[in-house]
């Protein structure tokens, strides 16, 4: 499973993915989490989030608007919010598959 986390500028899990701008790419294999890549959108398309993490099975991020939510499940993504945990390798670890 690929998973992407919306950080903020200080590397941890950001407030809102609305907002984001930096994710950091992980890979989990059961309880295995393996960092992949960090990616930095200029936020400048419409879609920029969407488009940025197509390629991910699920993201993280400290809130996710309800149509964000409905649009990222069209496309077979999983949204998880994360309010308690800043550490993006925590979340992933934490997270169910």
């Amino acid at each position: 499973m690929k998973v992407a986390v919306s950080v903020n500028d200080s590397g941890m899990v950001s407030s809102h993915l609305g907002k984001s701008k930096i994710f950091l790419v992980f890979s989990k294999v059961g309880d295995e989490v393996a960092f992949i890549e960090r990616r930095v959108t200029d936020g400048n398309h419409q879609n920029h989030i969407i488009d940025d993490i197509t390629d991910c099975d699920a993201v993280i991020s400290g809130k996710i608007g309800d149509g964000m939510v409905e649009s990222l499940k069209k496309i077979n993504i999983r949204a998880i919010i994360e309010e308690n945990i800043a550490d993006p390798l925590e979340a992933v670890e934490k997270m169910r598959v």
